[in-house]
């Protein structure tokens, strides 16, 4: 739990594509905490609006002539961590005595979300054009990773530098 880093892991297995995307509330909404007022309720919403209808953000390859198929968003808060992994380990996010950051004592949250596609034409896959930067700006760095039938690559994508090439 970074903030300002999103990750975002891909994999492509014949023609299903599935894409997991997940960064700390703070890169997408400016907080953690949990929604006080009705603007901030909205912005969770609108978010999770966003990450559900606009796979345009996630720079699919046209080429590849992928389609949704399934997806699924959340936007998870320390009472959804038990569920979804260990978050007792934050060593690298600095001092857990001060959390004024976070507005509350532990106020960590993240949105997570998963999409699978199905590509007519995988094979014309060759990159990822990723568009999260323009929409979320507090976001500075995604640590993205594919992993194909044959290639693997890792890049930390920036606002400079948003495209994740997975063929030459």
């Amino acid at each position: 739990h970074e903030h300002g880093v999103t990750t975002l892991n891909i994999a492509l297995e014949e023609s299903e594509l599935v894409l997991e995307l997940e960064g700390p509330a703070m890169n997408f909404l400016g907080f953690e905490h949990a929604a006080r007022t009705p603007e901030q309720k909205q912005s969770i919403a609108d978010t999770l609006d966003t990450l559900r209808n606009d796979v345009s953000l996630l720079g699919i390859d046209p080429d590849a002539g992928c389609n949704l198929v399934e997806i699924d968003a959340e936007h998870l808060t320390n009472a959804d961590h038990d569920d979804h992994g260990d978050h007792d380990k934050h060593d690298d996010h600095g001092d857990h005595d001060d959390h004024e950051e976070h507005g509350d004592a532990g106020g960590h949250a993240e949105f997570v979300a998963e999409y699978e596609f199905s590509c007519k034409n995988p094979d014309d896959l060759s990159e990822f054009r990723v568009g999260l930067f323009e929409r979320f700006p507090l976001t500075s760095e995604i640590e993205i990773s594919f992993v194909g039938p044959e290639t693997q690559t890792y890049k930390n994508l920036t606002p400079a530098d948003p495209v994740l090439r997975i063929v030459d």
